[in-house]
């Protein structure tokens, strides 16, 4: 089942967004770096497609944390997520032919006033919150604007 959208809420211009998508059957496909790597191409690729800026990521084991930010008045969040999916999907299409995603995906509209470096820390720290490391910065899977491009966080 789909998560409800925000009824009225347009979902296109410069508003920033917090994504989890779950993996089909909540399976642990993002466990190999020869699997997390095509993936994690595809996040700026279709972002700079649908003007977003990538803010940061973690692949957890069986689901996806991303946020980004809308960087252009018709920047679609339904047009992002569409078709970021489907090219994941067809990446692993030949390893998983049933499917990558679970249906739907979450969002989060963050308040024009909220911490966008303490949403950031709250992704960079879910691997160490799920015991997978002891250090954010050791986890593979992850990269934000923080930690790679530190005149951004400023």
């Amino acid at each position: 089942m789909r998560p409800a959208r925000l009824p009225g809420f347009p979902y296109t211009g410069g508003y920033r967004y917090f994504l989890t998508m779950c993996c089909r059957h909540r399976r642990s496909l993002f466990v190999e770096a020869a699997i997390v790597a095509p993936l994690a191409c595809e996040i700026p690729r279709t972002a700079a497609k649908h003007e977003f800026a990538v803010l940061a990521y973690t692949f957890m084991p069986d689901h996806l944390h991303i946020l980004i930010e809308g960087a252009a008045d018709d920047a679609s969040l339904q047009r992002f997520t569409s078709l970021f999916r489907r090219r994941t999907t067809i990446a692993v299409k030949p390893r998983w032919p049933d499917g990558l995603w679970q249906s739907g995906y979450h969002e989060r509209v963050l308040r024009r006033d909220e911490d966008t470096a303490r949403v950031v820390h709250y992704i960079l720290g879910n691997p160490v919150r799920a015991g997978l490391v002891d250090d954010p910065l050791g986890y593979p899977f992850s990269w934000s604007v923080l930690t790679h491009e530190p005149d951004l966080a400023r």
